[in-house]
């Protein structure tokens, strides 16, 4: 799985919830620029809004081959009013008498797995890197990258060349390496056609 930063206008999005007691409204804040910070977003406005025990359950695959969110609300009988932006980036949905909330189609997002190589080199993100180190800041001083590989369908494949379109510059993006989140910039991507499956090669550095 991977979601890049995106040029999206995240500010236009809209979503009014209603626990029963009235509806608010939440907004994206200034710094939003990609699908898993408007769920960060989106999961610490309910929190605060509303007193309520949400938690994330997880990130799954979405639909047309995106990720996609869940946020367990701790109880039922809720309401959401999505606007057309809300369903264009994040694939919400207007709905009644939920007890989650299910966002199934995040911009910048493939599902695709995601395999890394390269963990020899590795090392946090730093200022600067030199021979035989990868560093995200600036890109380019290594000798070699580190690498993704991706098993991706056609849908996950087209998702991510719809994410690499609306990228921001330099394009950063957050890689699901089994259960852990990381942090990288990513370079050159080249497909390659397989019997089932297309894979996908990443440079990165991070």
């Amino acid at each position: 799985m991977m979601i890049l930063d995106t040029i999206d206008d995240w500010g236009a999005v809209e979503i009014d919830v209603d626990d029963g007691g009235g509806p608010q409204t939440w907004l994206p804040g200034v710094d939003v620029v990609s699908g898993d910070d408007a769920v960060a977003d989106l999961l610490a406005w309910l929190i605060a809004t509303f007193g309520a025990p949400a938690t994330l359950t997880g990130y799954v695959a979405g639909t047309d081959g995106k990720a996609g969110a869940i946020i367990d609300l701790g109880s039922g009988g809720w309401t959401t009013n999505t606007n057309a932006e809300a369903e264009m980036l994040l694939g919400a949905t207007t709905d009644s008498g939920l007890s989650s909330i299910g966002l199934y189609a995040l911009a910048g997002s493939t599902s695709a797995a995601v395999a890394v190589g390269g963990w020899a080199q590795w090392r946090e993100a730093m200022p600067g890197a030199g021979a035989g180190a990868v560093s995200a800041q600036p890109p380019g001083t290594a000798e070699y990258h580190a690498t993704l590989a991706l098993a991706a369908t056609d849908q996950q494949q087209a998702a991510l060349v719809d994410a690499l379109r609306r990228a921001r510059n330099p394009r950063r993006a957050r890689i699901l390496d089994g259960d852990t989140w990381r942090e990288v910039s990513v370079g050159r991507v080249s497909v390659g056609r397989g019997s089932r499956l297309r894979r996908v090669d990443v440079e990165v550095a991070g």
